[in-house]
């Protein structure tokens, strides 16, 4: 049965690697990079300043700790217990990947902690903004992210879909302890004109990825 979801999870990979181009291999690169969103986090941390006022440092630490322990325990915790290998350095995947920008990764592959830790956001934000719109973009740009990583070679889907439950179940859990412990935080809700910034400027960020991929790509 192992053997069957490990062979099924190269077939689907090796599917995805025929949907390279040019573009994409620039647009993915940045896409599941870090710097590239730097812009948006800075908005959400300023939104979230001006919204929650003298409160803003329960959420932002709660953030903190959110992705502190969604990393830990997709990287310190699942990885080192599975040691797969990442599709770039599985001696029988040699010379079917394409590798972008030289881009192999480094550690396990399982579970995906891009997955994990962007669902674990996701998940914790839509449920802290409480707007449909937000949800869904955010859970768009969170199924982008762990796509990017297959797409890239370096992770399996297996490991992307694993990511994202263990982001989940962080996500919702850290708010579910929040709602325990600090209960009237919550009540607090995001301006409607704020929560359009955000999404503004995830739509402005991505829209120059599309126009200037080529020089952006140092923010992969």
């Amino acid at each position: 049965m192992l053997q069957r979801l490990i062979d099924l999870d190269k077939t689907i990979l090796l599917a995805v690697q025929k949907w390279h181009t040019p573009f994409w291999d620039d647009f993915m690169y940045i896409f599941s990079g870090q710097k590239i969103w730097l812009l948006t986090a800075a908005t959400i941390i300023f939104v979230i300043i001006k919204n929650y006022k003298k409160e803003s440092w329960i959420i932002l630490l709660t953030i903190v700790v959110l992705m502190t322990l969604s990393d830990q325990i997709s990287s310190g915790f699942i990885k080192p217990l599975a040691e797969r290998l990442r599709p770039t350095y599985e001696p029988s995947l040699k010379g079917l990947l394409s590798i972008v920008h030289n881009n192999r990764a480094s550690g396990y592959s399982f579970v995906s902690s891009h997955a994990a830790n962007s669902f674990a956001f996701a998940s914790f934000s839509a449920l802290l903004f409480r707007h449909r719109l937000y949800s869904w973009v955010i859970i768009a740009w969170s199924l982008v992210t762990g796509f990017s990583r297959v797409y890239l070679g370096v992770h399996y889907p297996f490991d992307v879909l694993c990511g994202t439950m263990v982001g989940i179940g962080v996500g919702c859990f850290v708010y579910w302890s929040l709602k325990k412990i600090k209960p009237k935080v919550l009540e607090i809700s995001i301006n409607q004109k704020d929560i359009n910034i955000i999404i503004a400027i995830l739509g402005v960020t991505l829209i120059s990825m599309t126009i200037w991929h080529n020089s952006l790509i140092i923010l992969g």
